[in-house]
């Protein structure tokens, strides 16, 4: 990394969004950091997108306007095309709060070991109206793939040396889903650290891409693919089958309860018999004490765990019905320790109501 000024890339990639991108860029192009690019990847926009891009005649702006199959492909191609020492996002209708850029290079520069930052940012409509705020918390891999946690990506900054130390320019990716993919590696390889504060707007909407149910199922099947990787002889974790499968119920478990806020009620069928069919291949798997945490899952044959599986399954389903920013106000931990002690309750009334057969 250079010295006092290192160079940094904003990514975007867009197709038809004239409706919300200047904002977007106004965002960019107005923060205190001057020594940045703004590297957007446009699908052929058609709706004066790309008119809007040139107006600002800023040589900042590094614009490419090229066919794609989608925003997957167009991703993929933007990460690859920055030239910075640090990279962050924000997309089409997104915006950067004012000194973000600053304050990520100071975090690199104070931290030359750091592999990539995460901080916190707030949710927004359509037009940029706060409506909520994403509290990212301390990154935590495991927690992650079983998504008990969630890095805040518009609120993140990546050294481009770790990125390719990862394979970037590499096309062994499953770049469908390159977001958890590229977490996933360098919380493999590499120091993640959280630093508290807001630094982005990210807009939620029903309208988005990411609800529609093509890239849902391309979503969901690349995210398996990355597990499978992870747990297999030669994967990071080895030969797992039992975390494996607990990995992969969560991720539908997540994606479920997505598209249940959103009411989109046939990818919501779809996952469920997903989640039911992990659930009755899993054979000898039934008999743990399947809490899907992935420290306590162990093997317990004594006929009885699949009842604690099964009340720890009931848990999650009741907790999920509080409303986002209330689940998101308490802390990880605190979590943890509410449904771990609520489910060993349980288990134990269980248990002391049919006491096992010695």
């Amino acid at each position: 990394m250079n010295s006092d000024q290192p160079l940094v890339s904003i990514i975007s990639f867009c197709k038809d969004r004239a409706s919300t991108i200047r904002r977007s860029i106004e965002s960019v192009l107005s923060q205190s950091y001057r020594n940045i690019e703004f590297v957007v990847q446009d699908g052929v926009s058609t709706d004066g997108t790309l008119e809007i891009l040139k107006s600002y005649n800023d040589p900042r702006i590094k614009l490419v306007s090229e066919p794609d199959s989608g925003p997957a492909e167009a991703f993929w191609k933007v990460m690859n095309r920055c030239q910075g020492d640090i990279i962050g996002t924000c997309l089409s209708d997104e915006e950067l709060l004012p000194g973000a850029i600053h304050t990520a290079v100071d975090h690199f520069m104070d931290e030359p070991r750091l592999g990539a930052i995460t901080c916190d940012g707030y949710i927004s409509d359509a037009k940029g109206n706060i409506t909520g705020e994403f509290i990212a918390g301390e990154f935590n891999l495991v927690d992650y793939l079983f998504s008990r946690y969630c890095p805040f990506w518009p609120g993140s900054f990546f050294r481009r040396k770790a990125l390719l130390d990862v394979g970037l320019h590499h096309h062994n990716w499953t770049i469908e889903c390159l977001e958890f993919e590229i977490w996933c590696r360098l919380g493999m390889q590499h120091n993640v650290k959280y630093f508290p504060g807001f630094v982005s707007k990210y807009t939620v909407n029903e309208s988005q891409l990411s609800n529609t149910p093509k890239n849902f199922n391309e979503h969901l099947d690349s995210r398996a693919k990355v597990v499978e990787a992870m747990f297999s002889e030669k994967g990071f974790f080895g030969a797992d089958p039992v975390k494996k499968i607990a990995c992969l119920y969560n991720q539908c478990y997540l994606f479920y309860n997505h598209t249940r806020a959103y009411k989109i009620f046939d990818q919501m069928e779809a996952i469920y018999y997903r989640m039911k069919a992990l659930y009755d291949n899993m054979g000898p798997v039934k008999e743990l004490q399947f809490d899907l945490t992935f420290s306590t899952l162990d093997v317990n044959f004594d006929g009885r765990a699949e009842v604690r599986g099964k009340i720890a399954h009931l848990w999650m389903q009741i907790t999920s019905l509080l409303p986002g920013p209330i689940r998101r106000a308490i802390p990880q931990d605190a979590k943890k320790a509410i449904r771990e002690t609520v489910i060993s309750l349980l288990f134990g009334l269980y248990n002391y109501i049919l006491p096992p057969q010695l």
